[in-house]
């Protein structure tokens, strides 16, 4: 290290330099070495428990959904509400049964002579 304040570089400062620059080649390689054998698996299983969670949690919210929507339309033995059927009701509306899910009212369930659910528009004008 003398050699340095003096300007000189000489054969022991270039071994020690050269030294220490193995040294820290071998932390990086000894860390990215640790970080894809151990790191990379912990954290892609961690991603696929956390994938697969949010799966279940889906499937669950979905499934308690429907069973919501079946058990409040179930005593009314129509899966469709009778508020529409009325006379001057909403024509061939959807009407919402809760957080995106959809009925027809009672006209859609009807078919034109084609077999299709009449849509309440008349194709000839």
């Amino acid at each position: 290290a003398g050699n340095l304040r003096k300007g000189v570089v000489g054969p022991n400062t270039e071994r020690l330099f050269i030294t220490i620059y193995v040294v820290f080649v071998l932390i990086v390689l000894i860390a990215d070495v640790y970080h894809r054998a151990i790191m990379v698996p912990r954290i892609q299983k961690e991603a696929e428990m956390i994938e697969r969670q949010r799966q279940l949690d889906a499937e669950r919210d979905a499934s308690s959904r429907a069973a919501d929507a079946l058990n409040g339309l179930a005593p009314t033995g129509s899966l469709i509400s009778s508020s529409s059927s009325v006379s001057g009701g909403i024509d061939n509306a959807a009407m919402p049964l809760g957080d995106g899910l959809l009925a027809l009212d009672n006209r859609a369930g009807s078919s034109d002579s084609d077999g299709f659910p009449s849509s309440g528009a008349s194709v000839d004008g």
